[in-house]
């Protein structure tokens, strides 16, 4: 499935009972926030009356002091955008058994030199079952947690004991453990009722006339989803973006940078073009678009598991993005971003070997000199083993700097290797400037058909004025370059050999898909 992006999909059994849904995460975040603010400002409050009246103890002060500690770096946190909901909720967790421990222990200390015996620690009770209906939290995680907090406190009664009177009574840690451990049992069971509510909820939940049925990947700013259409029945791929600010708020520029996404690929109708159903904004704000469910691989992973590929399957799968090229060309369209891992080979109805050009979300108009905001003017963008020479130094890019892109993907399937290999991203962009590349037969080790190899090298080239004038003639270059063809029987016999481990696992742009399944489970 695509990466965050769509569909080269293995499902997500990844997602499965640890993970807690991410608007929870998100209002879990906020909750324990507030939580850690509320305990404490309390400790503050109640600490400082106590002082005033002459009732606390000089002893209970580093206890204050460790509690006021605890909540306020819980507390900046929770604050903190750097952090992942999901990290914050495991500091919570943190704290929590911090908490107990400061509440348990030196308390034991106290009452047992003061009174001779130990109190009930209500507090600790109180603390294990609102954390987790507060911040929810993978419900064994959470009970792993709840466990160590409620142990705290027959260790407090065991060190209190030894200390003060070097010995104990094996029956007083069981006693006072029966209260917490009972609060472990009610919290833990309120988290797995919590979690399951939450989780049917947004099994539930509908983006416009599609029913989300399973998470198949999330990353920094969305997820996505394996969806149907409500009457239809019709499987999809339904990607949500949330780009949030640095201040937390919505990101309205990348919004609109998604919406043109959705936009642009919606105009193209070459079969060749991820097809896209439907787009709009959510109730929460997230703005999303549908687009159909694909199974297969990228061409960076096909190469990557099986090698450089044969010449006539080569030119069977460029010359179908040459077909989705041109199309975008005719618009007066430039993706800018043409990488083998954006294009996908993937069963398609009954053809196989199918190509799919994915991730329009760097196109631009190459007529449009104008810089509309969603894009900055001077930077560079695209991948750096791919970029042609005139993205590389801010000159106007056309057509033909797709077609530069789609020369380095040819040479990585003939090859196996990108056209130049450096250490660092400066020295790649500086090899496209200036380095004139050796052929693909150079690095495969041995002879290619000229006429495709000379194809090739004539994307490559560093004018653009040298190159196919456009993706039509590519594709005319590709016809006639003498290759044996690589037909339909040879494609199934393929697939039907290796296409079940055909494992995807795409990059994390912007939402990331990290799971597994066979196409025909995933087709299914």
């Amino acid at each position: 499935m695509a990466q965050s992006r769509h569909v080269r999909v293995r499902a997500s059994s990844s997602d499965a009972a640890g993970d807690v849904p991410p608007f929870l995460l998100r209002e879990g975040r906020a909750r324990l926030g507030t939580l850690a603010a509320a305990i404490g400002l309390l400790t503050i409050v109640t600490s400082s009356g106590l002082y005033v009246v002459g009732v606390a103890s000089p002893h209970d002060l580093p206890t204050y002091i460790g509690i006021v500690c605890v909540t306020s770096l819980l507390f900046g946190a929770s604050r903190w955008n750097a952090l992942s909901d999901a990290r914050v909720m495991d500091l919570g967790l943190l704290a929590q058994v911090a908490l107990c421990g400061l509440i348990s222990i030196p308390p034991a200390f106290t009452s047992l030199q003061s009174e001779g015996r130990f109190h009930e620690p209500v507090w600790t009770c109180v603390i294990i079952v609102l954390f987790p209906l507060l911040a929810p939290s993978p419900p064994r995680r959470m009970l792993a947690a709840s466990v160590a907090s409620a142990l705290t406190v027959p260790l407090g009664a065991v060190m209190a004991a030894l200390e003060i009177r070097g010995d104990y009574n094996p029956i007083v840690p069981v006693l006072v453990s029966l209260n917490p451990m009972l609060c472990v049992i009610f919290a833990y069971l309120g988290a797995r009722m919590l979690y399951r509510l939450s989780a049917e909820a947004e099994r539930g939940r509908r983006m416009g006339s599609y029913e989300l049925l399973e998470r198949l990947g999330m990353g920094g700013m969305g997820e996505v989803w394996r969806a149907r259409h409500g009457l239809l029945s019709r499987p999809a791929a339904v990607k949500l973006i949330r780009p949030v600010a640095a201040d937390g708020s919505v990101h309205e520029t990348s919004l609109a940078r998604f919406e043109r996404e959705a936009q642009a690929t919606a105009a193209l109708r070459s079969p060749h073009t991820v097809e896209v159903y439907d787009f709009g904004r959510s109730d929460d704000g997230a703005f999303y678009y549908v687009m159909e469910l694909l199974v297969g691989a990228d061409l960076q992973q096909l190469v990557e598991a099986h090698g450089a590929l044969p010449p006539g399957r080569v030119v069977f799968m460029l010359r179908q993005v040459c077909h989705s090229l041109a199309e975008a060309h005719r618009r007066g369209l430039v993706h800018r971003d043409i990488k083998p891992a954006n294009l996908l080979a993937c069963r398609y109805g009954d053809d196989d070997d199918f190509i799919k050009v994915l991730d329009f979300g760097l196109v631009r108009e190459s007529r449009s000199a104008r810089n509309d905001g969603l894009t900055q003017e001077n930077a560079i963008v695209g991948t750096p083993a791919y970029l042609s020479p005139e993205a590389i130094s801010g000159a106007t890019q056309d057509a033909r700097a797709d077609l530069y892109a789609l020369g380095c993907v040819a040479y990585w399937m003939l090859s196996g290797h990108p056209v130049f290999e450096a250490e660092g991203l400066v020295q790649v962009a500086a090899k496209h400037l200036e380095t004139i590349p050796e052929p693909p037969s150079a690095k495969l080790g041995e002879p290619l058909p000229e006429a495709l190899e000379a194809a090739v090298m004539q994307c490559l080239e560093k004018d653009p004025a040298k190159r196919p004038a456009s993706a039509e003639a590519l594709s005319h270059l590709l016809d006639a370059s003498g290759v044996h063809a690589w037909s339909a029987d040879d494609a199934r016999r393929w697939w039907n050999e290796h296409g079940d481990a055909c494992v995807v696992a795409p990059s994390d742009e912007h939402a990331t898909v990290k799971a597994k399944r066979t196409p025909a489970a995933a087709a299914s």
